[in-house]
């Protein structure tokens, strides 16, 4: 996808007590599709860093030797995955007179693939915790969805789903993981599976492990998974 030009994006401006000359949180919220949705969380990272630089806005930085903007992203993204509704939190030492204006020059900097959502002011000290997501699974038309009905109900008559998982690089010892906890719900649609995810500070049921329960594989998909809805919530 390309950004719209059809329209602005919605922007809710500044709360009352972060009158201009204060730090805030520029909270930028993007969608990923297309060749970026190859990029890791890392890459992902230094694109927003290096467009956060040259974007003109009065950034926060770091203290330390190496110091870098204030900058976050609360919910990485698995590789190859699409997603929408993901946010980008910016520290800056100014609060902007429109919130508009800085995501615009934040998101120009963009490469194609990465699209500003909308914007809104938040207080500085603001951050935000993902409590659920949703994951589409886009199915080819021979894939019989009765099947799929009635794993997605084993699943969730379950209680518990424990599968063997690894951390990290891969050179972490396997580990055993009850993931019946982070499975909400499951939709089982002709054209496609979507899956509802909880999430914890803990964690939560990974891609991987929801194909391989419902007996998926990567030829059983008609295009690129989509993690089409987050939840957050504003922790402070």
């Amino acid at each position: 996808m390309s950004a719209s030009a059809d329209h602005d994006p919605p922007v809710l401006e500044p709360a009352l007590d972060e009158a201009p000359g204060t730090g805030v949180n520029v909270v930028v919220e993007f969608r990923v599709s297309g060749l970026a949705r190859y990029l890791s969380h890392a890459e992902l990272m230094r694109v927003f860093l290096r467009a956060a630089i040259r974007s003109g806005l009065t950034l926060e930085y770091s203290h330390g030797y190496n110091p870098r903007p204030r900058l976050s992203v609360p919910l990485p993204k698995p590789v190859a995955i699409e997603s929408e509704g993901d946010l980008c939190c910016v520290q800056v030492k100014v609060c902007p007179e429109s919130g508009e204006d800085a995501g615009r020059r934040f998101s120009q900097q963009w490469p194609q693939g990465i699209e500003l959502m909308s914007v809104r002011i938040a207080p500085r000290k603001a951050s935000y915790q993902a409590e659920a997501a949703d994951y589409r699974f886009p199915l080819k038309e021979a894939r019989r969805t009765d099947e799929l009905r009635n794993k997605a109900l084993a699943l969730l008559a379950s209680e518990s789903l424990v599968v063997d998982r690894r951390d990290g690089d891969g050179r972490a010892a396997w580990r055993r993981v009850d993931v019946r906890p982070f499975l909400d719900s499951v939709d089982v649609a002709d054209q496609g599976v979507t899956v509802h995810y909880r999430i914890f500070q803990t964690g939560s049921i990974r891609v991987r492990e929801a194909l391989d329960l419902l007996g998926l594989t990567q030829e059983d998909l008609a295009g690129p998974i989509r993690r089409t809805a987050i939840r957050w919530c504003q922790v402070r």
